[in-house]
């Protein structure tokens, strides 16, 4: 008795079944990426430890800025820094600079930076400012009372991607450099109590370190900063 084997079937269903998942899975990952996608840095911020808080902030309160009997400066002045070098502060209608008595007759120098002069500062000196910043460019910074905020991009490594982020900083009563939050997409974060937050604060206290060291050289005399002054419309550096 000859027994006939039939060669088995092509497994045409099992093969359609998996290009049904993959296109599937295809169409899963196209939603994914236009709905979640955009929730990805929040997400990343989550899991670095990054809190969140409420969007609103306490409105703070900035110091009066003296009144100066100015008089006519007679050398060039300098801005330095403790371990940072030193620059010439050439005239420029970005800044102003006043040197003289305030009305209780101490001598003291003012540096005014008006909120509309600050962008171009910015650009004429950092690259954070610009658009060849790494890791944050485009910055733009606007002032309130007692405070400054920092809006720009900031490269995720995580992601391989620029996010639009926002910094907001307030002085300390010693002149000391505080970062409050960061903010993205309309949330605002808690620096957090790890690594990352750890970075940040090394940043904070490099900045800090500047302004301890401060000081300007005006007519062969040098006076260090006594005080930072920033309100809505201008950001003043008084030093004595």
């Amino acid at each position: 008795m000859k027994i006939e084997r039939y060669p088995p079937r092509p497994k045409r269903f099992r093969a359609c079944n998996c290009a049904f998942i993959i296109a599937g899975l295809g169409i899963m990952l196209v939603v994914f990426a236009v709905f979640a996608a955009p929730m990805l840095p929040a997400i990343a911020l989550r899991i670095a430890g990054f809190e969140p808080i409420a969007s609103a902030s306490q409105p703070l309160t900035a110091a009066a800025i003296p009144t100066v009997q100015t008089h006519a400066t007679r050398s060039a002045v300098i801005l330095s820094a403790v371990g940072f070098g030193q620059m010439n502060l050439p005239a420029s209608p970005n800044y102003s600079i006043s040197a003289g008595k305030d009305d209780r007759g101490a001598e003291l120098v003012q540096i005014t930076i008006g909120a509309e002069n600050i962008h171009a500062l910015c650009l004429q000196y950092t690259d954070f400012c610009g658009d060849q910043g790494n890791p944050f460019r485009r910055a733009k910074i606007a002032l309130e009372s007692g405070r400054a905020v920092i809006a720009g991009e900031a490269f995720v490594e995580l992601l391989n991607v620029w996010q639009a982020i926002e910094l907001r900083l307030s002085l300390s009563p010693a002149n000391a450099i505080q970062i409050d939050s960061v903010g993205i997409d309309g949330a605002r974060y808690r620096i957090p109590d790890n690594e990352l937050g750890q970075r940040i604060g090394e940043v904070q206290a490099s900045a800090n370190q500047m302004l301890r060291g401060l000081s300007v050289r005006i007519d062969e005399k040098t006076y260090p900063l006594f005080d930072i002054i920033i309100t809505a419309s201008q950001l003043v550096a008084v030093f004595r």
